[in-house]
């Protein structure tokens, strides 16, 4: 390999002032890299055998951590270990630590730094591609946890920065390829033109160093122009996550089998392959990147991926920022990659969907509208497996029409809803969503509230939820009615529930909490006439649907003090556009979050999957 320029350095502003990466191809031979008597050094064992020679100066002073950078070296678990080691070494807020290694070892460090004896400095020497060319500037650390990647860290900028090339020489070619994948995202992150020409130039990566240190710095100078603008990754930085949200998925879906830069490469093509399908980007931008990509995981896009696995990580990615959503980093239709806020409850429509769907002959929705012109636009469509609890979004006379299958599995998240409605019980009856909001703004008032033992509890719809919710309300000692348009003796009589008309219903309960679908017969089941039967000291729940309840009659009797309060986790427009509704302090509201418990989102997951091999006629399968 040809040796970059000694002396070249690269500026770097942070929020605890201006940090240097010095290009240097003898960094570690250096005469200021021998670690004074305060300095600390933390080590990639792998890295020790390979360069000891060179690493001399470094490996002189105090006695040295070496470690195995392994993913589980990493984990929080692994801690405690470190931080004995470096007590025995009797260290000091004035020391500093040196990490020598790659993105492991400077997470392990960064982290170290950012949490021992309140922060302490650091410095690092990366020794592999990814971290030279990606990860050894932006203050981030990234710690794993339980089967969580990445869900800790910290913001913890290193004094210093030595890129020495030559470590470089002992990588193996997936290695690599590794550290190319995060350089082939930074340069589509600053457009067409820059990845192609990183495209274009891929082979000569691999044989020539000076190709290679240009597209390295070229890649550092992208991502500081970004981490200068939004260091703590709350805005524009959001997109350096490209390719990250699938990538880490198969990361931990396969116990780290596929390396980080590799999966990112993957990730990349997946997240290119989903815009262009949802609509967002295009089949063009597409097409154009994947041949470059694949060069880059090619070996690896064939390694088994446990979907059950791959789906709890991506809906445990720390991008994401509301319960059950799912952040993409997607390109739009000029190739600019761009931030897709909250894909939770997402849905396509019209030519979007068909266009998504063309080509398949099974499918999975959630929340899409199926009716006769989707059918129609599909022949070759055979089944569809529903994701989720509801299937009113789906024509099933038409669907029966056109020969579709369906699969669904009703209840299959009703305990996640039925804890939510007993906690929305429970907060209304103690009237903390008011106590709370007195208590942040400064007052100090104990409010005299009820237990929900012993209160009669009114379910409307004894379907799934309903049913579960029965079960677990025995347990408070709780007298249950149930209204329901069918009849359940035996589920009645054995659980100690009491069946009851609506209106009977409406009038006897301290807390009436809704579990049925939307339809017809339903909407605007709770009119302002019905709502008025309600005692004014009780309260509602609707973890349902929206529309069910008149929204507009409700906020005036909580306004009026004629309803003691109510807790909604869907409305009749979502997200609610009434905000007087949305700000009484006898109100609470959260934005449909019933099934967005990690069990439940799990076993939706499964079920739809499993779903795509059951698949009946649609009558009967919604007969439940």
């Amino acid at each position: 390999m040809s040796k970059p320029v000694p002396g070249d350095r690269l500026a770097i502003r942070s929020h605890k002032g201006v940090y240097e990466v010095q290009f240097d191809p003898r960094g570690v031979e250096a005469p200021d890299a021998a670690p004074s008597a305060n300095a600390h050094v933390i080590l990639d064992e792998r890295v020790a055998t390979l360069h000891g020679a060179r690493l001399g100066s470094l490996l002189s002073g105090p006695p040295i951590l070496r470690l195995k950078a392994t993913e589980k070296a990493k984990s929080l678990e692994r801690f405690p270990a470190y931080v004995d080691h470096l007590v025995g070494q009797g260290i000091r807020r004035d020391h500093v630590l040196i990490a020598v290694g790659g993105g492991i070892i400077q997470d392990i460090v960064c982290f170290l730094a950012a949490t021992l004896l309140r922060g302490m400095p650091w410095r690092f020497y990366p020794t592999t591609l990814l971290a030279q060319a990606d990860s050894c500037i932006g203050s981030k650390s990234s710690i794993n946890c339980g089967q969580a990647k990445n869900i800790l860290g910290t913001f913890t900028p290193p004094e210093r920065v030595v890129v020495d090339a030559r470590f470089l020489d002992t990588l193996d070619e997936r290695d690599v390829r590794s550290g190319v994948g995060e350089m082939l995202k930074a340069h589509a992150i600053e457009g067409p033109a820059a990845f192609d020409e990183i495209a274009a130039a891929y082979p000569d990566l691999f044989r020539n160093a000076a190709t290679m240190q240009r597209f390295v710095r070229r890649a550092l100078e992208i991502k500081r122009r970004y981490i200068e603008e939004d260091e703590f990754d709350r805005g524009p930085r959001n997109v350096f996550n490209y390719g990250h949200t699938f990538g880490h998925a198969l990361e931990a879906a396969t116990g780290f089998a596929v390396p980080h830069g590799i999966a990112v490469t993957l990730g990349m093509d997946m997240a290119n392959f989903v815009s262009a399908r949802l609509g967002f980007g295009a089949e063009g931008h597409f097409a154009r990147m994947r041949p470059v990509l694949a060069r880059n995981f090619q070996g690896f896009e064939r390694h088994p991926v446990p979907l059950p696995a791959f789906l709890a990580a991506i809906a445990k990615d720390k991008k994401n920022v509301g319960s059950g959503s799912v952040t993409l980093i997607l390109p739009d239709r000029e190739g600019r990659i761009r931030k897709l806020a909250q894909a939770n409850g997402l849905s396509l429509a019209g030519e979007a969907l068909i266009a998504f769907l063309r080509g398949h002959e099974r499918a999975i929705t959630g929340l899409e509208r199926l009716d006769t012109p989707v059918f129609r636009a599909l022949p070759e469509l055979r089944a569809i497996s529903k994701h989720g609890v509801g299937i009113d979004m789906i024509d099933l006379e038409a669907m029966a029409r056109h020969g579709v299958k369906l699969a669904w599995t009703g209840g299959v998240n009703r305990r996640s809803v039925a804890e939510l409605a007993i906690a929305f019980a429970v907060m209304l009856l103690r009237h903390l969503p008011a106590t709370a909001a007195e208590t942040r703004d400064g007052a100090w008032r104990a409010r005299v509230g009820r237990q929900l033992s012993e209160r009669t509890v009114g379910i409307v719809g004894c379907g799934h939820v309903g049913k579960d919710l029965a079960q677990l309300l025995r347990a408070f000692g709780c007298r249950v009615l149930a209204h329901d348009i069918r009849d359940f003796p035996e589920f009645y009589a054995r659980h100690g529930v009491a069946p009851a008309g609506l209106e009977e219903l409406l009038r006897a309960a301290d807390v009436v909490t809704l579990h049925l679908p939307l339809d017809a017969s339903t909407r605007n089941m709770l009119s302002a006439e019905r709502l008025a039967l309600m005692r004014p000291d009780a309260v509602l729940i609707n973890t349902a649907r929206g529309g069910i309840v008149d929204e507009g009659a409700l906020k005036t009797m909580l306004k009026e003090g004629r309803l003691a309060g109510a807790a909604f986790d869907v409305f009749a427009a979502e997200p609610p556009e009434d905000a007087e509704l949305l700000r009484l302090p006898n109100f609470l509201a959260t934005p449909h979050i019933g099934g967005s418990a990690e069990e439940a989102i799990l076993a939706m997951g499964r079920a739809a999957i499993a779903g795509l091999d059951a698949a009946g006629d649609p009558h009967e399968v919604a007969k439940g």
